[in-house]
């Protein structure tokens, strides 16, 4: 499977728009007490369901490790991040950027809630504007596509997708 026919697929299974049926998290944060939410751990069940429908797995590539990649197919790594912010660039260097130096993944996606999307879950959870600025600031010397999502909005395909990767 060529790289941009792999980011296509995965932007179309991030493109299912269920997003708005998962505002069920009741918040007990006092900045937002009693508001509804996004809930991550549900938005992490489904978009698991749409993955493995579309023949990705979990895969551990590490001997004696828990850290096992979100959802793997033909040398593609993805992890969707709805956590904490530290947890993403745990994600990228940590598990992504060993797996593609190593040859395991040809290239790894890390997934993050865009800014709209952050302000409808939890604190502290990471945010697309801040973590590209973050990322901005480190040496990344492997494929890598960091890929923000919101909720009722398309996610769009870089315009000459097929160069994204060079």
């Amino acid at each position: 499977m060529e790289m941009c026919d792999s980011l296509e697929e995965i932007v179309s299974i991030l493109n299912t728009d269920f997003i708005g049926n998962y505002m069920s998290k009741i918040s007990k944060e006092s900045t937002r007490k009693g508001r509804k939410q996004l809930s991550p751990q549900s938005l992490n069940s489904e978009y698991s369901k749409l993955f493995k429908r579309n023949g990705f797995v979990e895969y551990c590539p590490f001997k004696n490790s828990k850290d096992e990649i979100d959802f793997f197919k033909d040398g593609v790594g993805v992890e969707i991040q709805f956590g904490k912010y530290p947890y993403v660039t745990y994600d990228i260097f940590t598990k992504l950027g060993p797996c593609t130096l190593d040859g395991t993944l040809k290239f790894g996606v890390e997934v993050i809630p865009t800014k709209n999307m952050y302000d409808k879950m939890s604190t502290g959870v990471a945010n697309f504007d801040a973590e590209v600025v973050r990322l901005d600031r480190c040496s990344i010397d492997f494929p890598l596509a960091v890929i923000g999502i919101e909720p009722t909005k398309e996610i769009e395909s870089p315009n000459n997708i097929e160069n994204f990767f060079e």
